[in-house]
């Protein structure tokens, strides 16, 4: 019960930065670009930019209500119909659309549990999001290597991504690895800092915790604990 309150207290703190932070600054952009169009004097040029600027706000308001929306789904569907994932079957089709390029290595190892009854939907977002994160990560002239892993313990397993890549200065990081909006890499693309966020999200939604340890030009390694009691029984979680 505990746990229950401090997490929805939790989720009424990250509710209460995004309406005042991430939805505040395109609102404000909207209303000082509406004022501008309302001035006399002003040319068809002018407007035609103000115009173009008010669309880029609305388009970015209309990405974090989408993002709102996303995140209220995820915390509603722990009671989702479950299904038994494969690890390796999961894996290997995210790598096969994501994996290109000659100097990218993705190991999988799910020989000790390949298979765990759960909504497949979260776990496929769990395992795209941190692929796809390895992938980001990759150092300049550096060959990637990125390993996947699972380990059976008494009670529970442990999902582990390992990558070489740019890694993470975690004292200035913080607790804000796992934060809406964070990025803590340049040159990543269009990536909105949404992706390991939702991985926590579905992760603990799931009953599981996450964990990241990493070091600057070294690596990043998530782990993932998910208790085995979690299913309605524990034959469906065969040791391969």
């Amino acid at each position: 019960m505990t746990e229950d309150i401090f997490r929805r207290n939790s989720d009424l703190e990250e509710f209460s930065y995004i309406v005042s932070h991430s939805l505040r600054a395109p609102v404000a952009n909207i209303l000082g670009l509406a004022n501008l169009i309302e001035m006399e004097g002003i040319t068809d040029a002018e407007k035609s930019y103000i115009v173009s600027g008010v669309t880029a706000s609305v388009k970015k308001l209309d990405e974090v209500i989408q993002d709102l929306n996303h995140v209220t789904q995820i915390r509603h569907s722990a009671s989702a119909d479950k299904q038994i994932v494969t690890f390796t079957t999961l894996a290997n089709h995210i790598i096969k659309d994501h994996t290109n390029e000659k100097d990218i290595h993705i190991t999988t190892d799910f020989s000790e549990i390949d298979s765990f009854e759960t909504v497949g939907s979260h776990m496929h977002s769990i395992f795209y999001n941190l692929i796809t994160n390895c992938l980001k990560v990759k150092r300049t002239g550096v060959p990637l290597t990125c390993a996947i892993s699972s380990k059976k313990n008494d009670d529970s397993f442990q999902l582990s991504f390992k990558d070489n890549g740019m890694g993470m200065d975690l004292k200035k990081a913080g607790n804000q690895v796992f934060d809406l909006y964070k990025k803590f890499h340049k040159g990543a693309g269009e990536d909105r800092g949404i992706g390991l966020f939702m991985v926590k999200a579905h992760v603990e939604t799931l009953g599981g915790k996450i964990h990241v340890h990493s070091e600057l030009n070294k690596g990043t390694e998530f782990t993932i604990e998910f208790p085995l009691h979690a299913q309605d029984s524990p034959q469906r979680v065969p040791a391969v």
